[in-house]
This record gives C-alpha cells, sequence and structure tokens, in this order.
C-alpha cells in the first residue's frame, strides 16, 4: 500500500500493518466530517482532497493501533484489498524523495 504523504492519523509502526476489512461508500458525503479530517490530515497541516464518487475504506491495524485509509474504488482495487483481508500488507510512504 503506497502513500503519496504522511498522514497524522498514521501509527509510528507501519511495517507490520494487516488487513482488517474493507467497507464500501457511494461518496464522501456519506462518511461524517469528522471522520474525513480524521483520515485525510497530512503532517504537514493540509488534508488530502479525495476524489470523488465511489471509495474504498479500509480498516487496518498496526501492532495494536487501528487506522483507516480511504482509497478511489474500482473493481480490481476492491477485489485486492477484500483478498488481502486478515493479511499483512506492506506500506510505503513516498513524498518526493522521501521514503518512510
Amino acid at each position: 500500500m503506497k502513500f503519496s504523504h504522511t498522514y497524522q492519523k498514521m501509527p509510528d509502526v507501519v511495517n507490520s500493518t494487516k488487513v482488517l476489512e474493507v467497507f464500501i461508500v457511494n461518496n464522501k458525503e456519506e462518511l461524517s466530517n469528522n471522520f474525513l479530517e480524521y483520515d485525510t490530515k497530512t503532517t504537514n497541516g493540509l488534508n488530502y482532497k479525495l476524489p470523488s464518487g465511489k471509495l474504498i475504506v479500509v480498516l487496518l491495524i498496526s501492532k495494536t493501533v487501528l487506522w483507516t485509509t480511504i482509497r478511489s474504488w474500482t473493481k480490481e482495487k476492491e477485489k485486492y484489498y477484500r483478498d488481502m483481508r486478515g493479511k499483512f500488507i506492506p506500506v510505503r510512504i513516498e513524498s518526493g524523495n522521501y521514503i518512510r
């Protein structure tokens, strides 16, 4: 799972992240403003702009910390994340030349 920014929601250790569940929403208006703020706030204080349309919400656990990520929906992505439930997933954070 690749991220282009470091987010405030992310735990300190992301190298042992497991996919717990996958949820599909028809559009971001189905999600609360509080959840959108939590999920999209980067460490530089800006919010990532989500695409319009159908979205995937992935519930993750890293050690004992629950966190989420919202992804644009495609049939292929939904299948991939559903197939990853219960499995560990590699997490890469790439921001310019920065990789964590």
